[in-house]
Order: structure tokens, then sequence, then C-alpha cells
């Protein structure tokens, strides 16, 4: 231990059953109890998976109170008369996410109320990079120096030793005093709307990975197997048409270099450069060679995440992106395509899901924010504004715009609503959309485009402004805020200025109407993903028109209450699979 760090205090250490008669009655009545537990497994990474690995510590205090820590390998998962005293509490923790899971699928512990530092100090830290471990966070805001880090030490190790019961202890020792300068800071600072929000959010994340979504692993093996073959085929064809029986397809040197050779002129093999350089003939062949390559690998790493209950436990992080918008891990969830991939995410007999996603909220929330009464009316009218804008950009009446023309219109939309430049339109329109466009149709097009939703091209050039002014923050309408570094660019200030408001407001939207559908379900159905502005919950067959309506509602009401400027709607399906929607 470091000169001048105070030595953790040493908990009660409680290893047969009848200490949880104790730390029961100690605890009760506490309204807020701090919370940590030390994991660990037999493989590496297990000690990072509820379902592999197992708990050895709780650790619990309440304000001022007894450190106790309970071995729960001695006392058992049964947390007896503790279970409903930690139910009824708010439990500080640091990270309450992870520690929440654990306890669910060992302990079947069902916490409603959390405060979790570490998502207190994100929000502070607001897209900075302080570091939010509680080590830093102690000092940074109690002046509490680093102590020894056992986090990786052995757990499993028959006789715990006194620095391993003190770094437990030092875990929950300082989490009521750090809560309360956390709530000082977000009420200085506005944030208060955005933490209850986030707050009442991690509950109903746990409940969400704990539920995992099922998958047919046969499904997945099948798709693996005949995307490898596709790719094995696409890999012949191409060294076929190149006359190069070495080529090793993968290489993006070895494949820049052939297409070189046959002419294509190149920067690169990456996805938007070989589809703005389509020939027709060899690129098809790369990209349909890549995306079978992506396709099975996809597959395969789908399989080995699948559990003994054969679902899938996805880990969902509500602050995972900068401005505050869902990430998704082990395995990205949000990065599974519309297609046959999403076939295998499929309910047993008696059971369905409805997938539920809001339409255009992004256009429908920065027209609410620009003010862009043109989109407004549209929409109010239940007007297509994708057909509308295909009509005004490339001016053809309404009545005459083709499939291939409303394709076009939607990358015009959503590419230039964050005020990209042609040249980035033309690429964006390649990569998202399949959509091809020259660099003077892509000029003609913006401007017919900024010339008809003047309003939003004003929120652009104030934001413009504001960006060369050297802005150094943007929020959202619950006060979510988003800190700019002072080393930005004028272009990254800007996109922070008009995505922030947009993607963190929606994603604000999103997260609210996730809480009012969890409080409203019936006991049977249960919500199971949610990627970007789509929700997916799993019930009984018998149940599911009405949790579509319980959902509809929701999301509804939810964004409304945000965006009341503009109409908000939502498609709901009723599925066996999830590529039904």
């Amino acid at each position: 231990m470091s000169p001048g760090v105070p030595k953790s205090p040493l908990p009660i250490f409680c290893s047969i059953r009848a200490d949880l008669d104790r730390v029961a009655a100690d605890l009760t009545g506490a309204s807020r109890i701090a919370l940590d537990i030390e994991t660990y497994g037999p493989r590496k990474g297990d000690g990072l998976d509820p379902w592999k690995g197992d708990i050895r510590l709780l650790t619990l205090s309440r304000h001022g109170g007894t450190i106790w820590t309970i071995d729960l390998r001695a006392t058992g998962y049964e947390l007896g008369p503790l279970k409903p005293v930690l139910e009824q509490a708010t439990l500080i923790i640091h990270n309450a996410k992870f520690d929440l899971l654990w306890l669910r699928v060992k302990c079947g512990l069902f916490a409603t109320k959390v405060a979790c530092t570490l998502t207190a100090a994100r929000l502070l830290a607001a897209d900075t990079k302080p570091g939010n471990n509680l080590d830093q966070c102690l000092e940074r805001y109690l002046q509490i120096p680093s102590a020894a880090d056992h986090s990786r030490s052995d757990w499993a190790s028959m006789l715990l030793t006194e620095d391993q019961l003190a770094y437990a202890a030092r875990d929950v020792a300082h989490l009521h005093d750090l809560l309360c300068v956390l709530e000082g800071e977000l009420e200085m600072n506005d944030l208060q709307q955005v933490w209850a929000l986030e707050s009442g959010l991690l509950p109903v994340v746990v409940n969400m990975e704990h539920t995992g979504i099922r998958v047919e692993r046969e499904k997945l093996a099948a798709i693996a197997a005949e995307a490898d073959r596709l790719a094995q085929q696409a890999a012949a064809d191409l060294r076929t048409a190149l006359g190069n029986p070495a080529l090793n397809p993968a290489s993006p040197s070895q494949v820049l270099a052939a297409l070189r050779a046959k002419g294509i002129k190149l920067e690169s093999t990456a996805e938007e450069a070989l589809k703005a350089a389509d020939d027709g003939t060899l690129i098809p062949l790369v990209l349909i060679h890549r995306e079978a390559i992506k396709r099975a690998q996809q597959a395969e790493a789908l399989v080995g995440h699948i559990k003994a209950d054969g679902r899938i436990h996805g880990r969902f992080e509500p602050l995972g992106t900068a401005t505050g918008r869902f990430s998704s891990k082990e395995p990205n969830l949000q990065n599974i395509g519309r297609g046959e991939l999403r076939e295998a995410f499929a309910v047993q007999d008696g059971r369905r899901l409805v997938v539920a996603d809001y339409s255009q909220v992004e256009l429908r929330a920065a027209a609410a924010i620009a003010g862009e009464t043109r989109m407004i009316d549209a929409y109010k009218a239940g007007a297509d504004l994708h057909k509308l804008t295909a009509s005004v950009v490339l001016g053809k009446p309404e009545t005459e715009v083709t499939k291939g023309d409303r394709q076009l219109s939607k990358a015009v939309n959503f590419g230039l609503l964050y005020g990209q430049s042609a040249p980035g339109l033309v690429r964006y329109a390649a990569t998202s959309y399949g959509v091809s466009m020259k660099g003077d149709q892509a000029t003609e097009i913006r401007q017919a485009f900024f010339r008809t939703y003047s309003r939003l091209r004003q929120w652009h050039g104030l934001s413009h402004n504001q960006a060369q002014a050297g802005v150094t923050e943007v929020q959202t309408r619950t006060g979510r805020r988003r800190l700019i570094p002072t080393t930005a660019s004028d272009w990254e200030r800007f996109t922070a200025l008009v995505n922030t408001p947009v993607q963190g407001g929606t994603a604000d939207g999103m997260k609210q109407a996730l809480i009012l559908i969890d409080q409203r379900l019936p006991q049977s159905a249960r919500i199971v993903s949610t990627v970007h502005d789509e929700v997916v919950v799993e019930c009984h067959e018998d149940a599911a028109e009405q949790c579509r309506g319980i959902i509809t509602t929701a999301m509804v009401e939810a964004m409304a209450a945000l965006f009341p400027e503009v109409p908000v709607e939502v498609e709901a399906n009723i599925c066996t699979t999830w590529a039904e929607k």
C-alpha cells in the first residue's frame, strides 16, 4: 500500500446462514444500501459472465453503518431475510448493471431502485474521458487516493486474505458519500431529469439482459455453411474473372492491385469506395465475397454466445455512445441487418415476438427542433415525406415518383439531415442505400433540399456559427449534455451540435418508452432486445395483441412528450421470427 493511503476498514465477515439474519436486521429500514460483489470463474473471462462464473463476496453497508461481507460460496445464493430488504431499498452501486445482473442470475434478486455512481459520473463527464472507475471517481470527487487493486486476485481461494477483505470493504465504504457529491453535481448541472431517466432504465436493462432472446442454433449453423459456400464460389468467380488464380480475395492490397490492373480507379477497397466505382462485373463479386464472409462470421459468433437455455443474453450499454444512444456487445445485436440472420431469432410454439419501431423518428425530431414547418405540416397531413422530398429535389410531381426515386430520397433526407456535403452524400447514398449519383447531381439535390426546407438550413447555419465560435456543450431536451473538447475541429463541433439533440433526444424518448413498456406489460411478456429505434418483446401468443397495443401506446407517449410539435408514429408487428418485421 502506498504511503499516505488510508488502510480500508475490515468488514464483518459472514460465512454461515445465521449471519444473514444479523445483516438483515442491521439493514432493515435503510433507505439506501451500498452494495458490491466480487466474482470468479474456472476459466479466463468466466468471472465476468454470470452464466459461467460465481459470486464469492457480497458486501453491504448502510450510511455510516457496519460493513458486512458475506461469503456466498459458504452461505449459498439463497439470501433469505436479506432479499426483501435489498429489494425494498435503493441500492448504491458502482457499475450497477454488472452487479445486479449477477445477483438476478444467481440469487433471484429483483432490484427496482438503483443509484449507479458510474452512471452519474458518466453523465457528468458527458463524452469526455476523465476515467470513471471507482478509484478515479473517489479521487476526483472525494480526494481519496487510489488503493491497491485486488480485483484480479484469487477470489476462489479457500481462505481470503486481509487485503482482499479490505479491498471488498473499500468498494462500498465511500459509496454513500460519493453519491451525495455526485447528486449535488448533477443538480448544479441541471441533469436531474436525465439522471432519473437513466436510473429508472437500469433495472429494465437488467431484466432484458437476464431474459435474453431465443435463437435457433441449427438455423445459424445452416446460414454459416451456406455463406461459406457462397464466399468460396464468389472467390473462385473473382479469380477467374481477373485471370488471377492465386488471388486472395480477403487481402485488400491484392484486391486493390488486381482491380487497378483492370483499369478500375480506386483509392482503397473500403465499401463506399467500391460501391462508388462499381463496374457491374468485378466489384459485385468482391462485395458478394465480403458480405458472405461477414455473414458466416456473424452466424458463427452468434452460435458461440448461445447459453444453455438456448438464448443469447447480450449486453446493452445505455450510455454506450456519445449522444446517449444504446450500444450492444457480447454479441452486438445492433449490428444484425435485416435478412436471414434475423430468421434465426425465433420463438417457440405458443410464443410470439412483437417487433415495434418508430417511423422516421430522427427526421421528425429534427423537424421539431429546427421548427421546419414544411416537414411538420407534411407529417400532420399523413404525407409520405420521402416521396415529398423526392418530388422537390428531382423536380417531378409526386405521382411520378418511382420506387428508385423514393430510395434516393431516403439517402437525401437522412444524409442531409446532419449536414453532409455533396461528396459525402454521394458516398452515403451508395453505401447505405445502394443509390448511385454523380457529384453535380448531388450538389443540385442538396441545394434543392435546403431551398425547400429553409428552417432546417437556418438551424444548420446557426449550428455552423456556434461551432466557429467554439461552443463547448450541447444538450438534448431532457438536459442530457455532451461536452465538446476544445481540440475539436469546427466540423466536429457542428456534427455534435446537430447529431446530439436529434439522436440523443430520440434516445431519451426510447429509454422512457422502455421504462413504460416494462411497467405495463403483462407478466408473461418481457422486453428481449432494443436496436436503435426498435423494441422487441416476447410474449404468449394469446397476449400478443394486448402487448402490441401497450407497446405502441407507450412508445408514442414517451416520444411525443419530448417532441410535441410533430406527430409520432410507431409500426408494430406480431411475428414468430425477428425477420418478419
